[in-house]
């Protein structure tokens, strides 16, 4: 969705075929028809119907936040887990399993801090204390 998002974004004002999305993000057409489906449905594209007909952008590359976006379409899912199941009896106590924990936490902190625009301007790394 971020690849896709991105190539939209640096089009943000013209409609996009289903064929030049799957090729400029790199993706097959089903898969990039798929995931279309999704971000239709969270409004972050529109589609336009017709011979010149394809896609749009719903919102503004700026106001698509990585974080809102991923917990819109993983439904919160963690980024990074614990490969044991719930069922571990050290599951609560686990060091492993508190530190999965806080590394989601720190991940999802980076997240709100991009939107789609930054990846159509490239990384500004002092925005993560990276400089």
């Amino acid at each position: 969705a971020i690849s896709i998002l991105t190539v939209m974004g640096k089009k943000s004002d013209k409609i996009i075929s289903l064929k030049t999305i799957a090729k400029e993000s790199s993706f097959s057409e089903p898969f990039t028809r798929k995931v279309m489906r999704d971000l239709e449905k969270l409004g972050y594209v529109k589609s336009v119907m017709g011979p010149k007909g394809g896609y749009i952008l719903g919102k503004e590359p700026i106001k698509i936040n990585l974080d809102i976006l991923l917990n819109d379409l993983e439904e919160k899912k963690e980024i990074v887990k614990c490969v044991y199941n719930k069922s571990c009896s050290t599951h609560s106590k686990c060091l492993i399993n508190l530190t999965m924990h806080k590394l989601n936490r720190d991940i999802r902190e980076i997240f709100r801090k991009y939107t789609i625009d930054d990846f159509i301007k490239g990384v500004d790394y002092g925005k993560i204390g990276l400089s």
